[in-house]
């Protein structure tokens, strides 16, 4: 339990989904014999080991679908035969997939064999998935703009400056205005 809070944790304060990605397949290891977490995208799942495409491996791309944890045998027919071979697994091996949502998709499978405890790798699948689904959707990065041709075009001149009006003659301020400002003046010797 104490593990499971702690790999909690640390899942809900990572930042994207690459950090969040590292921090579930750590805790992955301390529930499981093995694990490898694949990213899934474009009908491939891809770890920094090893990359299945998914038609080549029905038990991975049934768990994609589906988007519910599976149990498979571990053989060349469900898992492919690069991932088996890679792996070494048993000809009685069973493994278990977790898929970590990303919304209404599968954006990783958690792929576990050996002793596995299914119910809490099940539960850090699904928070992985609510942590994964709140992230925020990066920014595409935008088409770099073409340097602009050089070419000779004729610049007008700069307009000349617009000049501030000139004060206001005692004599064009209104009434009104001239009482404000034999006030001010008195005012101002007064003081």
């Amino acid at each position: 339990a104490e593990e499971l809070n702690q790999a909690v944790r640390r899942l809900r304060i990572a930042p994207d989904a690459d950090e969040l990605c590292a921090t579930l397949a750590d805790a992955a290891v301390r529930l499981a014999s093995g694990a490898i977490l694949f990213r899934v995208a474009e009908g491939t799942a891809s770890s920094d080991r090893i990359e299945v495409p998914l038609g080549d491996a029905p038990a991975l791309a049934a768990a994609a679908e589906s988007q519910d944890p599976l149990i498979a045998a571990a053989i060349p027919g469900e898992l492919s035969a690069p991932l088996v071979e890679l792996l070494a697994h048993p000809p009685d091996a069973r493994i278990s997939i977790f898929p970590v949502l990303a919304g209404e998709r599968a954006a990783a499978l958690l792929y576990c064999w050996g002793t596995v405890r299914v119910a809490a790798l099940e539960l850090l699948a699904q928070a992985a998935s609510a942590v994964w689904s709140a992230l925020p959707v990066p920014a595409p990065i935008p088409a770099p703009i073409p340097a602009p041709q050089l070419v000779n075009i004729a610049v007008a001149a700069d307009p000349p400056p617009v000049q501030a009006k000139p004060p206001a003659a005692w004599e064009e301020l209104p009434p009104a205005e001239q009482k404000i400002h034999l006030r001010a003046q008195r005012f101002a010797r007064v003081q």
